[in-house]
């Protein structure tokens, strides 16, 4: 579905970028910085969908999207939900 938003339109693409951080964190194997582009959508399936079009090549980078339903992100590792 996303795809085919892209091809013909649909209402444009409504994930806003907000910020971006490091956070330094104290970690078991010392201190480690954590990278964080964070975003904001309407809707989770929207969050999803911009999700899926990112890369994260890197350990410790996160891309998050607020979102009214809870948050998304992506890591290293792939897509998940936040808890809470």
């Amino acid at each position: 579905m996303g795809f085919l938003k892209k091809l013909f339109g649909g209402g444009g693409d409504g994930v806003k970028f907000v910020r971006r951080y490091t956070q330094t964190k104290s970690t078991p194997y010392g201190i480690a910085s954590f990278k964080y582009e964070i975003y904001r959508a309407k809707t989770a399936q929207e969050a999803r969908e911009f999700l899926e079009g990112k890369t994260v090549a890197e350990k410790l980078s996160y891309i998050v999207v607020e979102t009214p339903e809870g948050n998304w992100g992506k890591d290293i590792e792939g897509m998940y939900k936040e808890k809470g």
